[in-house]
């Protein structure tokens, strides 16, 4: 059997000091006879050397001597990632819908979830308008202020920001909600939004607060934290807006609930009695 000995030089001993060495490399023992081909990186700085039979043998790298870089897989490699990256920029973005019409109605809602391992509620934040926005939401109850998410929403999009446990809510006071707009297509600036929505636990287990919307597919507990319909009726524009409105609604509830309630009573039933009828009979 005749083993192939590499000849010593120095530079290339430096070069191999000075470059760590990859899958592919060429190398040769520098206490031993022999060399091989990188086929695999080890843990704790050690390789997998193949020689020319096909045998592999553990080595430290620090006993390596470089013969040759595996070049070409590290030009396949580079090759590689600018296939992925021009893929990735060549890919077409969606663009968030912009409806130009200068109409923004920002919503939070509920919707009920009851299964076999969860019984509770999924939070909805609804940004129907051309605005970008940045959200932050927290939850305060009895244990104090507790995140529920923040994040950036994009124009005409609704988003899930979490879920709240019947435990949660009946814990719960109050969710509070602070948005800052921005890249609206005709309005630069707008007042940031901040509402406190308060929690009564025993709301949330009423099914007539659960109405049909535009926005899901299923009946949902809204609040309207923000309406801006210029010359279409009412906005909601401040926190006193969006108090005054959640107590006509409840109004309108409660009034709805005793018509319900409290129904008509039925008119008596008028009898004919015809007076001549024994003498039809005779």
């Amino acid at each position: 059997m005749i083993t192939e000995v590499y000849p010593f030089n120095f530079a290339t001993f430096v070069k191999n000091i000075i470059m760590s060495l990859g899958i592919g490399d060429k190398v040769r023992f520098l206490n031993d006879v022999g060399g091989g081909t990188i086929v695999k990186i080890l843990p704790k700085n050690m390789v997998l050397v193949q020689d020319a039979d096909e045998f592999e043998y553990p080595y430290p790298e620090k006993e390596l001597v470089l013969v040759e870089k595996a070049v070409k897989e590290v030009q396949n490699i580079v090759k590689s990632e600018e296939r992925n990256i021009e893929s990735q920029v060549n890919q077409v973005i969606d663009e968030p819908e912009i409806t130009g019409d200068n109409i923004s109605e920002i919503l939070f809602g509920f919707l009920r979830k009851k299964t076999d391992e969860f019984d509770g509620f999924e939070a909805y934040l609804v940004n129907d308008s051309d605005f970008y926005m940045f959200y932050h939401i927290v939850l305060r109850g009895d244990d104090g202020i507790n995140k529920i998410d923040a994040n950036v929403l994009e124009p005409n999009i609704k988003i899930s920001v979490g879920v709240l446990s019947r435990e949660q809510i009946n814990l719960s006071k109050e969710v509070i909600i602070q948005i800052v707009f921005y890249d609206h297509p005709y309005q630069t600036l707008h007042d940031m939004v901040e509402r406190k929505i308060k929690i009564v636990p025993l709301k949330f287990f009423q099914e007539h607060v659960f109405i049909e919307n535009d926005f899901f597919d299923e009946k949902a507990y809204l609040f309207e934290l923000l309406v801006e319909k210029p010359g279409l009726g009412e906005s909601v524009k401040t926190q006193e807006d969006f108090e005054n409105n959640l107590e006509r609604k409840d109004k309108d509830e409660s009034e709805e609930d005793k018509s319900r309630k409290f129904k008509p009573r039925k008119k008596p039933e008028t009898l004919e009695v015809d007076l001549h009828i024994n003498e039809l009979v005779d």
